[in-house]
């Protein structure tokens, strides 16, 4: 369709026109990426894209290039509302390029475990922190007239049966923790939680929560914690001394607190009793039975938008509305994604059925109209075309921002920054080192501009400053689950271009060689779900060819591995070295509609080209073969998936002896380890593979190493009391290895602090006991006590806390008065 530019509406005036049909098809998607149009009536298609650190687009498989930044967690560090403010205005403009008018972020969900799959998406364990980046990100993005979309609004803190599981937590913890910071905040002490919900106890501050004296007393706070007093004794008597505020006010506070040492003086608990710990099935129960918050009306209607005062539209996360009359009455306005499934013909018959009123559906198209009149002022056509503009001005600004997501953890023998004059070699560790780690996976993966690894950065800030340094590369242990994919780097197209050619048919061209080519794709990341950007002529059972030159760095074995949702057999010189089609085993790859990964070990001679082929069947042929499909898959419209790897390949004791020699004979190791993606709950927080024996070689061999962890939530490091110089670096973004080079080389000043605290271990973390869920719920036992209000109530020693974060540069803070 002609991209054209579309004018504001009358709301009133187009309701009165709109049938009720084309007002049931408004309040649902049309496919992933687009709204309904109303052509007769001017009403145009808005078009969505993921996500929270960059602008994807509507494309999955071979997408446009994006502005990649780095994940929220990274972004959260800066602590810098300016910053992020200069960040969402960046992603607006690459929105633009994309045709988007609406942004899929930002993700302002509470980490309360370092092993939730999307913590890396979400800013912090802190709702106060999140908050103010959150507002700062949308403030900028939407000053380019790109809609925000923030998201998730309560309660989506894992990905464990995320589809179905109930989220369960007191109404205090909703308030706090999941909704607002409300110590101070009387309509909410008072008029809602005391008055509306009911509430008949007592009322204490989170700790160090109180800012003030009268106000928190008038606005029904009773306890301040901790002590000693700040805000109450000496402060309190003023005010009243002052006139500004009465006895008989603070007699209420005093009464609760009276009235609390009655309830548990029935306990039977004598004062400064022994600490014992004995959790009793009937103290499990009423944990259990005390959680509540039901995601109704009250949630979307009277909390989101009557009291919070939200004027905006709500829509649904993808597949996430499960009914017709009830998600319109709760107040859901848009059905994502589309074809509408409850909306549309299903929303008619209720109607028809009496069981819901047009006016009430006609609120609901009252805010998509209001959108739409919005989103006009970006000056985003309808239907306009995708393209990608990486400007000088774009990647610095990627550049500055990788930087800002690492943070100086240890720095105790002063090893960094690297001072170039002193250094003849350096030898760069680990399975991250040369690896395309920069981004999580599910909606914040996209197809960066360009990708710098923390090798490449290295060897560039040697070339730029013009020192000849010796630079070496060892892998030393794997961390992957999955073989290594391989792209752009490794592999040649039949015509000599960057990556890989497949061809598209509609019968097997292994059965049928002369059968006619139906499609073409230039592939350039192997791993590639099916789900767009092939065109509609293609059936949807089909078959694919995918070719390529792979011409090995290294003399030896090499292993490859090939997974699919469908069939797919690896040949490599015209034979077949994996066959993943004939009794194909199911897997968790691909949402867990997928097989298993299938590997295979050969000989090569190092830079002796070889012919890489993969004969691919489409997911329906594999349903055939009798490999089943998750839930996920049922929900999705797609030819399937594929994703292959393959690399060099040595023994763990081999690779960690390889990385302590090339440790030895450096000036300094730059180890560089952790997770190459998250989107799944963690088993736990430890390293994967043998990364911890890497680790502790290495640091045995050169005290002068630097560790860098590359994840976008804590991991465990057993390691970290012999290691002097440690580097925390969230996923990074497009530019990760250049703007974590500026900071090892002093270009740049560390000065980013952690958004969220690191555990010593995950059994010290506060959801540990209820994290992910169980029998289809998900207890929020630990109440407000999340993060840094667990650790430090609780005088858990974490292995670095909430807001660390060292620098190059020392200074002191002195002359503080009242």
């Amino acid at each position: 369709m002609v991209p054209h530019h579309f004018e504001r509406l009358d709301i009133e005036k187009i309701l009165g026109r709109l049938s009720l049909a084309e007002k049931t098809k408004l309040l649902a998607g049309v496919g992933w990426w687009h709204t309904y149009a109303v052509e007769r009536l001017g009403i145009p298609a808005l078009r969505l894209s993921d996500g929270p650190n960059g602008a994807r687009g509507t494309k999955f498989f071979e997408g446009v290039p994006a502005a990649c930044f780095p994940g929220a967690t990274g972004l959260a560090a800066s602590w810098d509302v300016e910053y992020l403010h200069s960040v969402g205005k960046t992603i607006a403009l690459d929105c633009k390029d994309k045709g988007a008018h609406i942004l899929l972020g930002p993700t302002v969900n509470i980490q309360r475990s370092p092993l939730g799959g999307r913590g890396f998406e979400s800013y912090s364990e802190d709702p106060l922190l999140s908050g103010h980046m959150a507002r700062a990100f949308i403030d900028g993005l939407q000053s380019e007239g790109v809609a925000a979309t923030i998201k998730h609004f309560v309660a989506n803190d894992s990905e464990f049966e995320r589809m179905s599981i109930s989220s369960c937590e007191n109404k205090l913890t909703f308030w706090m923790i999941l909704g607002i910071h409300a110590s101070e905040n009387k309509y909410l002490l008072d008029t809602i939680l005391r008055k509306q919900w009911g509430w008949e106890g007592l009322i204490m501050s989170d700790w160090f929560g109180t800012s003030s004296a009268d106000a928190s007393i008038k606005a029904g706070l009773d306890l301040e914690m901790p002590g000693p007093a700040v805000w109450r004794g000496d402060a309190l008597q003023r005010c009243v001394v002052a006139q500004k505020i009465r006895v008989p006010e603070i007699d209420e506070r005093v009464r609760q607190v009276l009235n609390l040492v009655n309830k548990v003086a029935a306990s039977g608990i004598p004062e400064n009793a022994e600490e014992t710990g004995n959790p009793t099935d009937d103290t499990i129960r009423k944990l259990r039975e005390a959680a509540g918050v039901r995601m109704t009306s009250t949630l979307l209607d009277t909390i989101l938008r009557k009291q919070w005062g939200w004027e905006g539209l709500i829509m649904s996360d993808w597949f996430g509305t499960s009914s017709t009359d009830a998600s319109i009455k709760a107040g859901l306005d848009l059905e994502m994604p589309g074809p509408a499934v409850w909306r549309g013909d299903a929303l008619r018959r209720c109607v028809v059925a009496q069981k819901i009123r047009v006016p009430e559906i006609d609120e609901r198209v009252r805010q998509m109209l209001n959108l739409i009149n919005k989103v006009t002022a970006s000056g985003i056509p309808e239907n306009a075309e995708e393209t990608g503009n990486p400007t000088d001005e774009i990647i610095s600004k990627l550049r500055e921002a990788a930087g800002n997501a690492n943070v100086l953890l240890k720095n105790d023998s002063n090893v960094l920054p690297l001072k170039l004059s002193e250094l003849k070699s350096i030898a760069v560790i680990g399975p991250n080192a040369d690896a395309p780690v920069f981004s999580g996976g599910g909606s914040a993966n996209l197809r960066p501009y360009q990708h710098t690894t923390v090798l490449e950065g290295v060897r560039n800030a040697l070339k730029e400053a013009g020192h000849n340094v010796k630079v070496e590369h060892v892998i030393g242990a794997r961390s992957h689950k999955l073989i290594p994919l391989l792209g752009v780097k490794q592999l040649k197209t039949k015509e000599g271009k960057p990556g890989f050619d497949i061809e598209w048919f509609h019968q097997d061209p292994v059965k049928n060689p002369n059968t006619e080519r139906v499609h073409y794709t230039h592939g350039t990341h192997s791993s590639m779900w099916f789900i767009d950007n092939l065109p509609e002529h293609l059936n949807p059972k089909c078959w694919a060819t995918v070719t390529a030159t792979y011409t090995p760095e290294f003399s030896g074995k090499h292993e490859f591995g090939v997974s699919a949702d469908g069939l797919v057999d690896m040949y490599l010189d015209g034979k077949k070295i994996i066959d993943n089609s004939t009794n194909p085993i199911p897997g968790s790859a691909f949402f867990g509609t997928g097989t298993a990964e299938v590997l295979a070990t050969v000989s090569l001679e190092g830079n002796k080209p070889v012919r890489i082929v993969l004969q691919y069947a489409s997911s329906l042929l594999a349903r055939e073969k009798g490999v089943p499909e998750s839930e996920f898959a049922t929900l999705v419209d797609s030819r399937g998936g594929c994703r292959f790897g393959g690399g060099a390949t040595f023994t763990t004791d081999d690779g960690i002896q390889d990385a302590v020699q090339a440790a030895k004979a450096a000036d300094v190791a730059i180890l560089v380890i952790g997770l190459n993606n998250e989107g799944h709950d963690r088993a736990d927080m430890s390293l994967p593979g043998a990364t911890n024996r890497l680790v502790s070689a290495v640091l045995e061999t050169n005290k002068r190493t630097i560790v860098v962890v590359i994840s976008g939530t804590p991991v465990a490091m057993p390691w970290v009391s012999t290691a002097s110089t440690i580097i925390q670096s969230f996923y990074a973004g497009g530019e990760s290895g250049n703007g974590l080079a500026d900071v090892l080389f002093g270009k740049v000043n560390p000065s980013s602090k952690l958004p969220l605290s690191f555990p010593k271990k995950e059994e010290d973390v506060p959801s540990y006991l209820n994290f992910p869920g169980e029998n289809g719920k998900i207890l929020y036992a630990e109440g407000v006590f999340v993060g840094y209000r667990h650790y430090e109530t609780f005088k858990k020693e974490v292995l670095f806390p909430f807001g660390h974060g060292l620098s190059y540069v020392y200074g002191y803070y002195y002359g503080f008065s009242e």
